[in-house]
């Protein structure tokens, strides 16, 4: 009686049905679960901030959160602009209080990571969902509304997406340009060119998935005409996150030269220094460290 009592009460206060509190929680738990999982998982594993399963504990809240937000929002008949918007919003917002990040170079980086991971699950949704819905002559709201299509209809991209997870988590150690976004933020020009572009991709995605998935403006269209279409829509941020990801490859082969550069150098003017003592030469030594300093002050200015 009291599991009744208080279950009439959940109802009462959001003005929704038992039904469809049922139906909430089951989309909540086979669909937008995962889906939080995947974009929080893959964001703190670039970031370099998870170590699983011992940080499982980091995705609670973030996962749940915007889980539950999300899914009150779209049935109460909130735009489902707004709701992409706000999901996004508060998915950062408790990454960086779950995961204590609050120094400004270190949330830009924690919203680029985040914004390259929607970007992926966007991709993913647009290769085939709209193939979907065109074969089968039925609208978003038809799978939106049913629990099963609708998890049905995930369970490819669910496949790629925590494939995706498990390659990053294993690769988390022995590749370290999986940190990809702390050589980007490191100046300026490359962290204002990084954002613009994330943010252009999540955008267009977004639109294109809004046109041809759930406006269906390729409705009228053969398949073929269909499917290219949609590889030439999914083209342009591909290319854009490949031109990214080659950037790093090139700014991570200078950063190693560099390295190799100064490490040479610092052999050098430790010899130098020794030489310089054993004779008495301390001048010398005064004016080899001015030009140490005068080098170092040059790379902070450049990185600036």
């Amino acid at each position: 009686m009291y599991g009744v009592d208080m279950l009439t009460t959940i109802t009462g206060m959001f003005g929704i049905s038992v039904e469809k509190l049922a139906t909430i929680l089951t989309n909540i738990i086979l669909v937008s679960i995962p889906e939080e999982v995947f974009l929080t998982a893959f964001t703190l594993l670039l970031l370099k901030r998870l170590e699983l399963p011992y940080d499982i504990s980091k995705l609670l809240l973030p996962v749940v959160g915007v889980a539950v937000i999300s899914n009150i929002l779209r049935y109460k008949g909130v735009n489902i602009n707004t709701v992409f918007l706000l999901s996004i919003l508060i998915l950062f917002l408790l990454i960086l209080v779950t995961d204590k990040v609050n120094r400004r170079r270190e949330v830009l980086r924690a919203f680029a990571c985040l914004l390259l991971s929607i970007s992926i699950l966007q991709i993913l949704e647009l290769s085939y969902t709209p193939l979907i819905f065109y074969a089968t002559n039925k609208t978003f709201s038809d799978f939106n509304n049913s629990i099963i299509l609708n998890f049905i209809i995930t369970i490819p991209e669910r496949i790629v997406e925590f494939s995706l997870v498990i390659w990053l988590h294993k690769k988390r150690n022995d590749y370290p340009q999986i940190n990809i976004f702390r050589k980007f933020l490191r100046s300026k020009s490359l962290m204002i060119l990084t954002i613009i572009i994330l943010i252009a991709n999540t955008l267009y995605l977004f639109l294109a998935c809004r046109l041809i998935g759930y406006d269906k403006i390729l409705i009228s269209l053969s398949i073929s005409d269909q499917l290219a279409i949609i590889i030439g829509v999914l083209t342009f941020p591909i290319l854009n996150l490949a031109a990214l990801w080659a950037l790093v490859h090139k700014i991570s082969s200078e950063d190693l030269n560099e390295n190799l550069f100064f490490k040479t150098r610092l052999v050098l003017l430790i010899d130098s220094i020794k030489r310089y003592t054993k004779n008495g030469e301390y001048e010398n030594i005064y004016t080899l460290l001015e030009d140490v300093k005068r080098e170092v002050d040059k790379k902070e200015r450049e990185r600036k």
